[in-house]
């Protein structure tokens, strides 16, 4: 049993929905979740009040960071050991279609991806989509939040050339997805970058709880989100 006394700034956890247990001299009493999660993940390190250690890179961009060099600086990684988690999907939707993993970055010890959970193993255009950016703790894999994307997909990008065509034929068809996906999300300790559609303007959602912050609707139209800057 823990015997040391933690303060309630200190309980960081994934509470928002959930019911938080809260510590009060040797009693554990039941809190609402919404208002405790609230002043925690204000005041904790979930919200960047904890210093990064300097020993453990982020990578917020698809090629790292904003110079698009893909190496990293961590000095902790090393190989693997053993699978510290694993969260389900567990298979890609199939070969022959788009990717079901459009684009992932890491930032502030949470991981962002987008992806298709619509059903797996079968190659067929009336089988619906299920695309979504979802974060979860990088270390623990918790979901932490998610957030639907409805016009994301093959329809968005190539729709008129798929709607016809025969499915029972393609071969390979996960390998032409648009080359400007992965570059659609960016992150640092506090927001996220993304555009919420194939043909939307960036949204900047806040890190920890996923609530869109900002819309810039001048945006729209742009290919890849780069130095801060969205490139067309």
């Amino acid at each position: 049993m823990l015997r040391r006394r933690f303060s309630m700034i200190s309980m960081i956890g994934v509470l928002l929905g959930m019911i938080a247990l809260v510590a009060s001299t040797n009693i554990w009493a039941a809190d609402s979740a919404k208002e405790t999660a609230e002043k925690i993940l204000k005041e904790s390190s979930l919200t960047g009040g904890l210093i990064w250690p300097k020993d453990i890179d982020e990578w917020t961009h698809f090629l790292h960071d904003p110079s698009n060099n893909a190496v990293a600086h961590d000095q902790l990684v090393g190989p693997p050991r053993g699978l510290q988690w694993f969260a389900r999907p567990l298979y890609c939707r199939s070969h022959e279609t788009d990717s079901s993993v459009s684009a992932m970055v890491s930032a502030a010890g949470r991981l962002f991806y987008i992806l298709d959970k619509g059903p797996t193993g079968v190659a067929d255009k009336r089988l619906p989509q299920t695309w979504a950016i979802e974060a979860r703790d990088a270390f623990n894999g918790v979901s932490l939040w998610e957030v639907p994307l409805p016009q994301w997909g093959w329809p968005e990008w190539k729709g008129p050339e798929l709607t016809a065509a025969d499915w029972t034929l393609f071969s390979g068809n996960r390998m032409r997805s648009p080359t400007v996906l992965p570059r659609r999300l960016v992150a640092d300790s506090q927001h996220v970058y993304v555009t919420l559609g194939y043909h939307a303007p960036v949204t900047v959602l806040d890190a920890v709880t996923g609530i869109i912050a900002i819309h810039t609707h001048q945006t729209k139209g742009g290919q890849h989100i780069d130095l801060g800057l969205l490139v067309r």
